[in-house]
């Protein structure tokens, strides 16, 4: 198990004291759709992460805006200061922002094929040959450094995805044969093959980190 998701600040220190918290009136938060943990389209239940960071703050009276955006232009917004805080990314996503000194989730990543694939992870150099899937903005390196190195060192076999829905997308390419295996945790995959209607088209092949 790996502690992934942390809340991230571009301010110089993210303390907690109430006197620090209630020097802010209003602070924004952006989120992104990794759903259990944050989910975008439903105010009313945006996802744990993005609760615990709001009730945290207007429980002492801090008016919170939640701002939804991919997880790359989620990143970068909070970099250039041009919003507070994002909930919640790894601590490899970013060298510019400043980490939380309490981890909010731990996650473990599976790797997931199509239905019908023979083949499991069983490290690195499994993957070799196959057609990799990634989302931008995601790095492995808290759950395996080894997997997220063969990333970087085999950019011929990796197709990175953007946009809205990008794990939409990595999923039904996968359950159409288009690409051979992803990285992703259990929860937020479930989540979302319920939702697309492919339930029955991906399964697990292994586990991070080998």
């Amino acid at each position: 198990m790996s502690r992934l998701l942390l809340v991230f600040v571009t301010l110089i220190a993210f303390v907690t004291s109430q006197t620090a918290i209630a020097s802010f009136k209003r602070i924004t938060v952006a989120y992104y759709d990794y759903p259990p943990v944050s989910i975008l389209n439903t105010p009313n239940a945006p996802g744990y992460a993005v609760e615990i960071v709001s009730k945290s703050f207007a429980a002492e009276g801090v008016e919170v805006e939640l701002i939804a955006l991919n997880l790359p232009r989620a990143i970068a917004l909070v970099e250039q200061g041009k919003i507070d805080v994002i909930a919640a990314i790894n601590p490899f996503n970013s060298e510019k922002l400043t980490l939380s000194s309490i981890p909010i989730v731990a996650i473990d990543y599976f790797l997931w094929v199509p239905r019908d694939s023979k083949w499991t992870y069983s490290g690195p150099d499994s993957l070799v040959g196959l057609r990799i899937l990634n989302i931008a903005g995601y790095d492995y390196r808290p759950a395996s450094p080894a997997y997220q190195q063969y990333l970087h060192q085999h950019p011929e076999q990796v197709t990175y995805l953007t946009g809205n829905k990008p794990l939409q997308s990595a999923l039904r390419m996968l359950a159409r044969g288009r690409a051979d295996v992803i990285a992703l945790d259990r929860e937020n995959t479930q989540y979302h093959l319920h939702n697309y209607g492919l339930a029955d088209s991906l399964k697990i092949a292994g586990r991070l980190p080998k």
